[in-house]
């Protein structure tokens, strides 16, 4: 089944991600497409979320979405207009190790 989370279309001849409006490639962690928004969705064309998926999402990849937008304790994310740097997060071990796993699993599927 080519089914994946809501909305996607995992195609098996390219390894894509198809998600209405372009195709995202999990390998890569990114859209290898252009946002059809083109430069009104900011410098970075192939962004997904701000890149900040676990604050913002966007279902269809045409309108980021906050997910708690009342939360006085949240971060805002940067303008992604505006080129501010780079941003960084530390995780433990336990975390590492994880993400590390889940990597090796995925590429072992492949």
């Amino acid at each position: 089944m080519n089914l994946r989370f809501a909305g996607q279309y995992f195609d098996e001849e390219v390894w894509t991600h198809y998600n209405y409006c372009r195709d995202y490639q999990p390998k890569l962690g990114r859209y290898i497409e252009s946002d059809p928004f083109g430069l009104s969705g900011g410098l970075n064309l192939f962004v997904y979320a701000e890149q900040s998926p676990l604050d913002v999402y966007d279902n269809n990849g045409l309108a980021p979405k906050y997910v708690k937008p009342d939360n006085p304790n949240k971060r805002k994310p940067p303008d992604h207009r505006i080129p501010s740097g780079e941003e960084s997060v530390m995780l433990d071990m336990k975390m590492q190790k994880s993400i590390l796993d889940n990597q090796k699993n995925s590429e072992a599927l492949v």
